[in-house]
């Protein structure tokens, strides 16, 4: 282990011996079991068969009281009966990335916690303190505003010795930090390193996140790292965003939960004790009303999100141009500011209506839930026939309040809209509806949650799936094109993929849909079943069935890992096949290794384009082929400028995600 882990870990261990804890439900124990429920759920929503709690709980001091009735109780409550102090045993630093976790309980004083992260970072407080917060689940930038907005917060945190304050988690602003982040320690050579600490939640990260984090901790027994929420629980799949330095992870004994602004406000205090009180804040009111509170500088950024522009559009209107003058805004103003952005909100004398109406809830509650849930069904008719006809402007305001409702796990209708929502963007994929797709990423939708389950079958049957219904879903003319440039369709096997790559791509491409496959022998085969006549090889002898996939125990143990960056590299594949451009640049943002991808695509264009049968796909085809490749160009370009020997190392490393191949291979394509 490195000098830095156990510096870190050494840290922790001597911290938690006085004051660091953390907390876990103590309704139920490791040993607990009831009825024949396998699956049956805690109210903290744990499995009840897998708590982790090794001393006593309510349900074992209940029977050794000899209560025999004993029932568990219905809610959560966030108090010390339903959950405990136990040691500290998830921490550590993910070693690739070399982002340093803990999980502690959200109750902890702020202090010891801060004092931690301080000694850790050689003892010096920060000079300034940005919290870049709003955002984590509908945020969107322009790509101009989102280069000029994070070069800015980072040359800011280098040059004044700041720590960043974030969510932590891997969607909206807080992911935008993170790649900034790590595109600045790639291409600038400052001495300072950048602190950025995330905060969230234990129980906001997904199970697969925490079960990661266990098995990179010293402190965690390896049985205890077993998945504790069943399999087909839906899951909003957030995960931490590992450009961070630090990562703290609150725990207050439950899962799905979202973290208030209360600790991220103490370790401000702590922090600015003794310092000019400088802290730039970006995001949620409860944020923004304890640093008006606090008086502490705050920068909105107009165009990144509903509340921002909200409260930039009133700040315009209450004050002169130079802005040396201003004013409270009135009622109206205000009004028509959340009118323009919120147009389903209630305010004035309806929200007082409604207040009343909710104290009569025993009488009018259900009326006023069929209430809702009929416009919920008005409105996705709406969204339906907006998504059949790709007018996407006419139900933003839909989507948006949809969102926002997620956002704040409104649970009536949670396990609804999140089936919705994946509904809407699988059928945003086939219809090829490049606007919605873009809406929907970036409102950080994880395209990992259309598979039913979490392993690399279910995910490449999403796929398959995709590539067939797309098909069907295509007018005769794209079928046409796509039948004689991609080849027949439907497709039986996820393998037959990377017979196509190969054909299209070259052999430089290893198989990245079959472990069997990539081989020298099997990737001699593909090869040369592709470019031998059908009489001597037949291109089809060695696909093997799907179901030959679920023998997880061919999988190499590089393949047995599937992330949203696989997710985003097969859906970049399936749109270029389909010669669905639109999606695809929408994708491409969202790919790794982009320069790679962009020659990728350019080469599979090109390849279109000497298949097609008419001058005018041909064209067409040309055209999308060059676009991409002024784009590689012009990327290779800048890195160049950055650092020279860097951008060569870019050409020549190989790219696991692309099966292995490099970017100058796929370049040699262009040459034929």
């Amino acid at each position: 282990m490195s000098d830095i882990s156990s510096s870190w870990e050494d840290l922790i261990i001597r911290h938690s011996e006085t004051k660091l804890k953390s907390r876990t439900c103590s309704i139920f124990n490791i040993n607990s079991s009831l009825s024949t429920e396998s699956d049956k759920l805690c109210p903290c929503d744990r499995m009840i068969r897998r708590h982790s709690l090794i001393g006593e709980c309510l349900q074992s001091k209940a029977a050794a009281n000899g209560n025999t009735t004993w029932e568990p109780p219905t809610k959560f409550l966030d108090n010390a009966s339903h959950s405990t102090k136990v040691p500290i045993n998830v921490y550590g630093t993910l070693q690739s990335v070399g982002c340093k976790f803990i999980r502690v309980d959200s109750r902890v004083a702020i202090k010891d916690l801060f004092q931690l992260v301080l000694e850790d970072s050689g003892g010096q407080k920060p000079d300034l303190i940005i919290s870049v917060y709003g955002g984590a689940k509908y945020f969107t930038m322009t790509e101009r505003l989102e280069k000029e907005f994070i070069r800015g917060v980072i040359d800011a945190a280098t040059m004044a010795d700041a720590w960043i304050l974030t969510a932590g988690i891997n969607n909206g602003v807080s992911k935008l930090v993170g790649e900034g982040i790590s595109h600045y320690r790639l291409l600038r050579e400052y001495s300072n390193k950048v602190k950025c600490i995330g905060m969230t939640m234990w129980g906001t990260i997904n199970e697969t996140t925490r079960l990661e984090l266990k098995g990179a901790s010293q402190g965690s027994p390896r049985p205890l790292c077993q998945r504790q929420i069943p399999e087909s629980a839906q899951e909003n799949k957030e995960t931490i965003e590992l450009n961070h330095t630090h990562c703290i992870l609150f725990d207050s004994g439950r899962l799905n939960e979202y973290l208030s602004d209360s600790q991220r406000h103490q370790f401000v205090t702590e922090a600015c004790e003794d310092k000019e009180d400088q802290h730039a804040c970006l995001g949620s009111l409860e944020i923004l009303e304890n640093d008006i509170h606090g008086e502490r500088p705050i920068v909105l950024i107009q165009g990144s999100g509903r509340i921002a522009d909200v409260l930039a559009t009133l700040v315009e209107q209450t004050s002169n141009p130079d802005g040396t003058q201003d004013w409270d805004p009135s009622k109206n103003e205000v009004e028509q500011a959340l009118d323009r952005f919120y147009p389903n909100i209630a305010y004035s004398d309806k929200t007082k209506n409604k207040k009343k109406s909710v104290e009569n809830t025993k009488q009018n509650g259900n009326e006023l839930l069929e209430q809702v849930k009929q416009r919920r069904n008005d409105e996705d008719k709406l969204v339906d026939l907006a998504l059949k006809w790709n007018y996407f402007d006419g139900v933003l305001p839909i989507l948006q309040a949809r969102q926002g409702e997620m956002a704040r796990k409104k649970h009536d209708f949670m396990k609804a809209d999140i089936a919705r929502q994946k509904a809407l963007f699988l059928k945003s994929l086939e219809k090829n509806r490049a606007t919605f797709i873009e809406y929907f990423l970036s409102a950080g939708f994880d395209p990992l949650t259309l598979a039913e389950k979490d392993d690399i079958y279910s995910y490449q049957l999403v796929i398959l799936n995709l590539y067939n219904k797309s098909y069907q879903a295509m007018n005769v003319a794209h079928k046409s094109r796509v039948m004689i440039s991609f080849g027949t369709l439907p497709l039986e096997s996820i393998k037959q993929l990377d017979y196509r790559i190969n054909k299209l791509i070259g052999s430089f491409f290893g198989s990245v849909y079959s472990a069997n496959d990539d081989s020298f022998k099997n990737r001699l085969k593909i090869d040369l079943s592709n470019r031998m006549c059908t009489c001597c090889v037949s291109a089809h002898e060695d696909i093997d069935e799907l179901t030959s996939i679920r023998v997880h125990g061919q999988l190499t143990h590089a393949q047995s890992k599937y992330t949203k960056h696989h997710m985003f590299r097969d859906l970049f594949l399936w749109s270029v096949f389909m010669d669905m451009p639109e999606i695809t640049k929408v994708l491409f943002l969202h790919v790794r290794s982009r320069i790679c991808a962009a020659l990728i695509a350019s080469a599979i264009f090109k390849k279109y384009a000497s298949l097609s049968h008419s001058v005018d796909m041909t064209d067409k085809f040309q055209l999308q082929a060059l676009e991409f490749e002024t784009y590689a160009a012009i990327s290779l370009d800048k890195c160049y400028e950055c650092n020279d020997e860097r951008a060569c190392e870019l050409l020549l490393r190989q790219l696991p995600i692309f099966g292995n191949v490099t970017c100058m291979q796929v370049n040699l394509i262009f040459l034929h």
